[in-house]
């Protein structure tokens, strides 16, 4: 019988974009690496119940797609990933709170932006640390977020018999992850 040998696979940022969603859909686990929490659902542009996009409304994306917790009537929404580094783009009126926390509950960044709605633009918030999970914090049905991108550590996988696959196994707590 072999012996385990260790394979540490270096996996480039991550991104969510959304566009493979379609109105009103809850995100979940579809993103390897990233927990939306409950209060985040998606909405598409092209249905006309938003205020948007930029210039038709106050509110735009990068594509047709965003994330919400407006429509479920959330202030807020939590975000699960383990990384050192995570940035997203906010549409919103009025001020938006980035949050980062480690594993123990405690902040390790934070990052405030005012509005930019009626610019056709969005701002990028961005944090830093050692990451367990974020939240994102502003007035009811006044934000949005599109194109989450997040920094995955070195993920090192035991192979014994046959080749894993990094995405099953660096991403569902199968691999054993080596910060950098």
């Amino acid at each position: 019988m072999g012996t385990a040998t260790p394979y540490i696979y270096t996996i480039p940022d991550a991104q969510a974009t959304f566009e493979e969603f379609g109105d009103r859909q809850d995100i979940g686990t579809f993103y390897p690496g990233l927990i939306f929490g409950d209060q985040w659902t998606t909405g598409d542009w092209r249905t006309g119940t938003y205020s948007g996009k930029y210039p038709r409304g106050r509110y735009t994306s990068d594509g047709n797609i965003f994330a919400s917790t407006a429509y479920l009537g959330y202030d807020s929404g939590r975000i699960y990933v383990s990384t050192k580094k995570l940035r997203l783009l906010v549409s919103n009126n009025g001020d938006v709170t980035l949050t980062a926390y480690n594993s123990s509950g405690q902040v390790v960044d934070s990052i405030v932006t005012g509005g930019n709605d009626y610019t056709g633009w969005m701002t990028m918030l961005e944090v830093s640390g050692d990451i367990s999970y974020v939240i994102i914090s502003g007035t009811v049905n006044r934000f949005l977020i599109d194109d989450v991108r997040f920094e995955i550590a070195e993920c090192t996988i035991k192979r014994d018999e046959g080749i894993y696959s990094k995405e099953r196994y660096c991403f569902q707590g199968e691999g054993i992850f080596v910060n950098r």
